[in-house]
C-alpha cells in the first residue's frame, strides 16, 4: 500500500530516475553534439551520392547506355541503403542515450 501512495503522491521511485549507466552516460552535451554533426554529414553524404547516381541514371538512360543505367540505379540504391542505415543507427544512439539521462 505503501508504494501505490507513493506512486500517486509522484515521490516514489519513479520521480527521481534517471539512470547514468548507458554507454553515453558520461558523454555530456559536447559529446552528443558532436556525433550528431557526424551523423548528418554522412547523411548529406549519402544524400548527394544518392543525387548523383540519379543523374548518372537519367544521363544513361537518354543515351541508351545500359552499363552506365545500372551503375547509377546501383549507386543510388546503394545510397538510400546507407540513409537508412545512418537513420537507424542515430535512432539507437538517441534510444540508448536517453535511456543514459
Amino acid at each position: 500500500m505503501h508504494v501505490l501512495a507513493a506512486a500517486a503522491s509522484g515521490d516514489g521511485i519513479w520521480n527521481g530516475l534517471a539512470p547514468n549507466w548507458g554507454p553515453f552516460g558520461q558523454l555530456g552535451t559536447v559529446g552528443k553534439t558532436i556525433i550528431d554533426v557526424i551523423l548528418a554529414g554522412v547523411l548529406l553524404f549519402f544524400v548527394a551520392r544518392f543525387l548523383l547516381g540519379v543523374s548518372r541514371l537519367r544521363v544513361a538512360k537518354s543515351v541508351s547506355d545500359p552499363v552506365g543505367y545500372d551503375s547509377g540505379r546501383g549507386e543510388a540504391l546503394s545510397s538510400l541503403a546507407g540513409v537508412a542505415i545512418a537513420l537507424s543507427v542515430s535512432t539507437i544512439f538517441t534510444m540508448v542515450s536517453g535511456l543514459a539521462f
